[in-house]
């Protein structure tokens, strides 16, 4: 473009055409400072994701308070935040609970209530109560910094339709150099050179590929910029233009179509106890365990208020459960292993066993008590999402599991899922995508924990499950859920296709008004001052074409 502009500005003036000269930079200054404003205006929302995490912390020292700068903060220093004040750091609460606004981080629209073991993340607001948190991130590795990071390098990155553009302006712009000196030469020829050289520094205007070039950059940068408002932070245009062409998508099935924490679903006893007093004594020793299944049986019994008994002893028995004293009464809790070391034969576990939980067994001294069922449980929305997925093209919708055949059946129905691949390693989830590849499926894979992360390297799109996820996931993906909120994928998927189809709009736009303009051109239709305000008009419009992409629209 600057060549262009210059070659003709240099010839205009000499032929003496000083204000006509004049005119081409002065509009041409005005189309560059308004393509500089829009993507300004795109990435502002995102600059502005800096002020959100306050400069100073105050730090906790004993009963002492330290106020200091939030870049000095290391980890596992303990930061007080009060009411009104937002968190300067990624951390988690140690003391304290509240309700916290995190909107401008995951999207949450109401506040999210936290208590003492919460994540809580730089940036966010704090409601009503003053809480202590352990600082687990350094500043420059907060949610925040990695979110301004990514979008930052994704609006860097080129998308395939912009190297397409660049490649055809290489060798666009030698091309319409040599016509326009062949058109000059030939009227120096023909005997007429100061009106064809006219013609020719003209040509050289209108052929600029302003419109062209800045086509497609202004609505990817618009269209990352408004999918990060939706939550889902993508790391660069291919990712995004490649999510509408997608005809596939593979979930893994815990943390991603699963809330990912199991929960009691069921409670039987062998008829001499009762259920509640049967889960006292299982949330008695269960207390003592840090396994998931061991928090939910806890977790239920405060749900229901159930006093949990004293333990005296414990004692942690590896991958099969715990034995524990409670009121001189030995109570075990855990699966068919520990039965069978307390005494209990397979054959009294028969009644209990499910094919769909997993089963925790209760036993007192050689006598079986009863079973707690466990299991995790679908998202309330992920069938919802499904449905939307499918009315936005997505011909399968296929869970890649490695639990259970049985468990991925139970949830794959109740969700509604097309395919369902239960027991999988990593590898095998790969060559499941493989698979589907070579089938001509072009899949996209959404996960959340390092088993995944072959898998969604593989995928033509892999999305990471929430900021919360593995590291090695949240590197691996193409893109990366801000929250534990499936409902976005549609949204995005539908935000890549008018992507594509403004990105396409732009290009037409642009070729046709070149080369109708390069014709009236050549023949002495317009001047050179009306040259350069076709050339920034056209750039005007295809720049607010592609802003309409930095405004949602369902």
């Amino acid at each position: 473009m600057n060549l262009l502009m210059t070659i003709s500005v240099v010839g205009a003036a000499a032929i003496g055409e000083w204000s006509e000269g004049g005119l081409v930079v002065v509009l041409f200054s005005i189309g560059t400072a308004l393509q500089a404003l829009t993507f300004d205006r795109t990435r502002n929302s995102i600059r502005s994701l800096f002020d959100l995490a306050p400069e100073v912390a105050m730090l906790v020292h004993g009963d002492q308070e330290m106020r200091v700068r939030a870049a000095s903060l290391t980890l596992a220093d303990i930061v007080r935040i009060r009411p009104g004040e937002r968190v300067p750091v990624d951390g988690e609460i140690v003391s304290g609970m509240s309700a916290f606004n995190q909107s401008a981080i995951t999207g949450e629209s109401m506040p999210v209530e936290k208590a003492a073991g919460d994540p809580v993340y730089a940036g966010a607001l704090n409601g009503t109560g003053v809480v202590d948190v352990r600082v687990t991130a350094l500043p420059q590795d907060s949610t925040i910094a990695t979110i301004i990071r990514l979008v930052e390098e994704a609006s860097a990155a080129k998308a395939p339709s912009q190297q397409m553009v660049d490649r055809f302006a290489a060798v666009y712009t030698p091309i319409v150099v040599a016509l326009a000196v062949v058109v000059a030469l030939g009227g120096l020829i023909a005997g007429d050179g100061e009106t064809w050289f006219y013609r020719a520094l003209v040509l050289l205007v209108i052929a600029c590929p302003c419109a062209l070039v800045i086509s497609t950059p202004v609505s990817i940068v618009s269209a990352i910029g408004n999918a990060t408002r939706l939550g889902m932070l993508v790391k660069g245009g291919a990712a995004l233009e490649e999510a509408g062409r997608i005809t596939t998508i593979a979930f893994d099935k815990t943390g991603t179509l699963t809330v990912g924490k199991p929960v009691v679903t069921g409670i039987q006893t062998t008829g001499g106890i009762s259920e509640n007093e049967l889960l006292a004594l299982a949330a008695a020793v269960e207390s003592h365990s840090e396994h998931p299944l061991a928090r939910a049986i806890v977790a239920r019994a405060t749900q229901l208020d159930v006093a949990v008994h004293d333990v005296a002893e414990f004692t942690a028995v590896t991958s099969a459960g715990a034995i524990a004293t409670i009121a001189g009464r030995q109570v075990g809790v855990g699966n068919q292993r520990l039965m069978a070391q307390m005494g209990i034969d397979a054959a009294q576990l028969a009644p209990f066993e499910s094919d769909h939980t997993s089963d925790i067994y209760v036993a007192e001294q050689g006598h079986l008590l009863g079973a707690i069922q466990v299991a995790d449980r679908e998202r309330e929305s992920a069938a919802g999402v499904l449905h939307q997925l499918r009315a936005e093209g997505i011909d399968r919708i296929v869970m890649l599991t490695g639990d259970r055949a049985a468990v991925a059946q139970r949830i794959g129905a109740t969700i509604g899922v097309d395919d369902i691949r239960a027991e999988l390693l990593p590898q095998d989830k790969s060559n499941a995508i493989a698979a589907y590849q070579q089938a001509g499926e072009r899949i996209m894979v959404v996960g959340d924990g390092i088993n995944d992360a072959p898998a969604l390297v593989l995928a033509n799109v892999g999305v990471a499950m929430g900021m919360g996820g593995s590291d090695i996931a949240l590197d691996s993906a193409d893109m990366a859920l801000m929250r534990d909120d499936l409902a976005v994928l549609p949204r995005v998927i539908r935000l890549s296709r008018r992507t594509v189809a403004i990105i396409r709009q732009n290009i037409t736009l642009s070729l046709i008004t070149k080369i109708l303009a390069l014709v009236l051109g050549v023949f002495g239709f317009v001047s050179l001052w009306i040259a350069v305000i076709v050339d920034v008009g056209t750039s005007v419009i295809v720049t607010l074409n592609g802003m309409r992409l930095s405004r949602d629209r369902d």
